[in-house]
């Protein structure tokens, strides 16, 4: 494709109405653009870029007139000394757990102390990750400007010399918010924190399975998790599972295969979504 009659040479980070039309790109063209997430109001749009040397975390508004739209970089020394990049060619255990990791804004668009908020996976060295956040500060045109608050540390993953990643904010029907993530012991499992604080604790741990991007739903009344189930790192190759609480490491949770077997037919299933049903 071509913006302005530019060929596009990396990927980059587009917005369209939810039937398809009016896809204009908010990334800015030149280095690729990774994990792109947007907020739960669609106003805000979260990306990764790496320039070879560096991870770089942008938010930019989504007017989709260009010279409206203000990109503004999170300046975190996590990100920016120990960056990975998915599309480096490293096929080594820590890049490939940027493949899998996605970023999440706080559900909880109703409370001001938490809108804006960001979560985010960054590496800090030794093959341990951490999850981070920072509020986004606006302006009156509702543009990017600064930071409210953060960068700071939510989660350092729950077993000593690991990590945590893949974070995702959820609110169930009575209000609660649950922080979700995935943490690592020699198997990934999932854990959560209530209202994203206090200690974390095991949801579905599947002892043998290498969960990954955890992203809660509600069906009917009941909170599940849509998780990818990787097969292996290299080559990267995946399920996605639906796993169902109780939430609790005891008790064996409700597995049920909902894509393609990965493992015989090489279809790469990744990045699992839920879309509230419209009112």
């Amino acid at each position: 494709n071509t913006v302005g009659g530019t060929p596009l040479t990396t990927l980059q980070a587009f917005v369209a109405d939810r039937d398809g039309h009016n896809c204009y790109m908010v990334s800015d063209g030149i280095n690729t653009a990774e994990n792109p997430t947007i907020s739960p109001l669609g106003d805000l749009v979260a990306y990764k870029t790496y320039d070879g040397a560096q991870t770089h975390l942008w938010v930019v508004n989504t007017d989709p007139l260009p010279a409206n739209q203000v990109r503004f970089e999170i300046v975190d020394p996590a990100l920016q000394t120990n960056g990975q990049s998915m599309y480096n060619g490293v096929q080594s255990l820590p890049t490939l757990l940027y493949v899998w990791d996605h970023m999440s804004w706080d559900a909880r668009v109703d409370v001001a102390a938490n809108r804006d908020q960001l979560y985010y996976t960054v590496n800090v060295g030794g093959g341990r990750t951490e999850i981070h956040s920072v509020q986004i500060q606006r302006n009156g045109s509702g543009q990017p400007t600064g930071l409210l608050a953060g960068p700071s540390v939510v989660e350092t993953g729950p077993v000593a010399g690991r990590g945590a990643r893949s974070p995702a904010s959820f609110t169930d029907l009575a209000g609660a918010n649950y922080l979700f993530f995935c943490g690592d012991d020699t198997d990934s499992y999932i854990e959560f924190k209530v209202n994203g604080t206090g200690a974390s604790s095991s949801a579905a741990r599947s002892v043998g399975v290498r969960e990954e991007a955890p992203v809660p739903w509600m069906d009917g009344p009941t909170m599940r998790l849509f998780t990818v189930d990787v097969i292996s790192y290299a080559p990267p190759r995946c399920n996605i599972m639906r796993l169902t609480p109780p939430m609790n490491g005891a008790a064996a949770p409700d597995r049920r295969r909902i894509s393609y077997d990965a493992s015989t037919s090489a279809i790469v299933s990744l990045y699992p979504t839920y879309l509230p049903p419209r009112q």
